[in-house]
């Protein structure tokens, strides 16, 4: 037994580094697991996008909606989430996310109005922008500096993880009935019982009147701590540039597809090899940030391989095409988020950590709400002048393109600037 302890050890120390004891931690594990689940709020659904055009009655520019209402409620609900956990704790949080995820998402095929749809959407949204940033916070309570970075990165590869299976099953169950990739939904329900039971609160909290007031006087002070903070200004404009260039490819990634002739299956597949390969770069970026001792420069890198990919991606014309597109497209991303996440958790100090990660993850998603509204106006304006397929082409590189050099913009500054915690603005 000690042998075999010994040798899993080994080989988790070889795949991520010299932190992989903190896979022993239960909380952690609950995370990813949580993490996991998340996941099925988009995962299954990007693949089978273009599906469901037709059954739904929706069109290519509107179709969009079904990610935009799922991420809107980020927007306004990840900041007051991020009060609320200093304010009751991580656990009922995390409890309630899951349940609202899974509902949400699971009674989804029991309707073909869209409208309905859309509003189950934003409900499975809610569920999904409480569990978010929880689990963000409740990993910066447990780890800093590289270890953190590793536990991040984890996240990541669990969302990897979910992406890598999902979109292949979604695929097949899709051509059977439309509804099935949603009732995926429905496998939060069954974490609930494990969290509840095995997860330990990382905080403790007493609950007030007096409590909350000051809680909201400390949200407001971070927020200002965060303008008042030139590195911080720049990472949070950074995360917001960022978040308007991967879900163009989760969106149309389908269309791009079907263009070459490809089908749901294909798709899934397309998305699978850039899951594994995002899942795998994640667990890496502790290691590649404690190796360059810089996580801005790794994050550099990172944004010039996932705009490139990208803009790889919307001008395809064949699967193996998509595939080393795919690949460039998971590499970059895989190291983006847990960099900047790690990054936000390391400048706020403890007591104010989950406001300020609320913050910056709504930052985050504005490109995820607004991004498939704006591409879908573009592509319907163009639709008409030059056909369906190359509006969908030249909206999505060129979208990659800009918001890329944006994010390069940002980093730069940033790397001029120097990394200060937000205490010490």
């Amino acid at each position: 037994m000690d042998s075999l302890l010994q040798k899993r050890h080994t080989v988790a120390a070889y795949l991520i580094g010299g932190n992989s004891e903190i896979l022993e931690d239960t909380n952690l594990r609950l995370l990813l697991l949580t993490n996991l689940v998340t996941a099925l709020g988009f995962a299954p659904i990007s693949p089978v996008l273009s599906s469901l055009v037709v059954p739904l009655q929706a069109t290519e520019g509107s179709i969009g909606l079904i990610v935009t209402v799922f991420a809107f409620p980020s927007l306004l609900v990840i900041p007051i989430v991020g009060v609320a956990s200093d304010l009751v704790g991580r656990k009922r949080l995390l409890l309630f996310g899951l349940i609202i995820h899974g509902f949400g998402g699971g009674l989804i095929p029991f309707t073909t109005d869209f409208g309905i749809i859309l509003l189950l959407r934003l409900v499975q949204g809610v569920g999904y922008a409480i569990l978010v940033p929880v689990i963000l916070t409740s990993i910066g309570d447990a780890y800093g500096q590289s270890e953190e970075t590793t536990a991040q990165g984890l996240r990541f590869a669990s969302t990897g993880l979910a992406e890598t299976v999902f979109p292949v099953v979604a695929g097949v169950l899709v051509t059977v009935f439309w509804g099935l990739p949603f009732l995926l939904s429905f496998i939060a329900l069954a974490v609930v019982p494990l969290l509840y039971r095995h997860f330990d609160e990382t905080v403790t909290v007493e609950y007030s009147h007096a409590n909350a007031f000051e809680e909201l006087r400390a949200y407001r002070s971070t927020v200002a701590l965060f303008f008042s903070n030139g590195f911080a200004t720049l990472i949070l404009l950074g995360m917001t540039f960022a978040s308007f260039i991967y879900i163009g490819f989760a969106v149309y990634i389908s269309f791009i597809v079907s263009f070459v002739d490809g089908g749901p299956a294909q798709t899934g597949l397309v998305v699978m090899l850039t899951s594994v390969v995002y899942m795998t770069s994640s667990t890496q970026a502790g290691r590649l940030a404690e190796a360059l001792g810089s996580r801005i420069v790794p994050l550099l890198i990172a944004n010039v391989l996932h705009g490139v990919g990208i803009a790889i991606v919307a001008g395809s014309s064949s699967l193996p095409g998509l595939w080393l597109a795919g690949t460039m497209t998971g590499l970059g991303q895989g190291l983006i988020n847990p960099l900047y996440r790690s990054i936000v958790t390391d400048m706020a100090p403890t007591s104010v950590r989950g406001t300020a990660v609320g913050i910056a993850e709504t930052f985050g998603r504005v490109g995820i709400v607004f991004s498939p509204v704006l591409m879908g106006i573009i592509i319907t304006s163009l639709s008409g002048t030059i056909g369906g397929e190359l509006a969908i082409r030249i909206t999505l590189g060129g979208t990659a393109v800009l918001f890329s050099l944006l994010v390069l913009v940002t980093l730069l500054a940033a790397r001029r600037v120097g990394f200060t915690r937000l205490d010490a603005a």
